[in-house]
């Protein structure tokens, strides 16, 4: 029984080096992208983060973060178009069928090449491509409904479009690293 003891304190301690060392290269690791507060918010929410090497980072912010943002923003997307005023809309309705068909890419082609591109032995030029392709396909959503973006001119997915560009500008900024 006593020998127990010290064998329970070493693994004890042993966990707790090795989470910390996780929590160090995620925070070093978002310190060194466009939005530190964001990317930690972000890293720390997925369970697969603290046991994750740097190219693990990358591939949980497209397969995890980036495409279930973009599967929420489909399924609000898909609400809004059900709903009972956006049809009397034309311009608004069809600018959120774009929308869709954009963050459809983005859910599935776009997450797949960002996430292939960050593993290791692969080509993180096309993972940080992907990211760029995310962005511009969410600045294309917004500017489907005004012609134009605008700080002045909110659209029904105004909030979703900045968020999914945060999440890749950071999937990108964590790809960088590694090139």
């Amino acid at each position: 029984m006593t020998m127990l003891k010290p064998l329970a304190l070493f693994i004890f301690i042993f966990c707790t080096i090795q989470s910390n060392n996780a929590y160090n290269l995620i925070e070093e690791t978002c310190k060194r992208t466009s939005n530190n507060n964001q990317c930690l918010q972000y890293l720390k929410s997925d369970p697969k983060s603290p046991a994750a090497s740097l190219n693990d980072l990358a591939v949980i912010m497209f397969n995890n973060i980036m495409k279930n943002k973009a599967l929420n923003t489909i399924t609000k997307i898909d609400k809004l178009l059900a709903s009972k005023d956006i049809p009397s809309r034309p311009r608004e309705y069809n600018s959120l069928k774009i929308c869709d068909n954009l963050y459809k890419e983005i859910s599935t082609s776009n997450v797949q090449r960002g996430a292939q591109g960050s593993v290791v032995g692969q080509d993180p030029e096309v993972a940080i491509e992907a990211a760029n392709d995310v962005v511009t396909k969410a600045n294309q959503c917004e500017v489907n409904f005004y012609g134009r973006k605008s700080d002045d001119q909110r659209t029904p997915v105004t909030d979703d479009n900045n968020e999914i560009i945060l999440v890749a500008t950071i999937a990108g900024d964590i790809v960088k690293l590694f090139r």
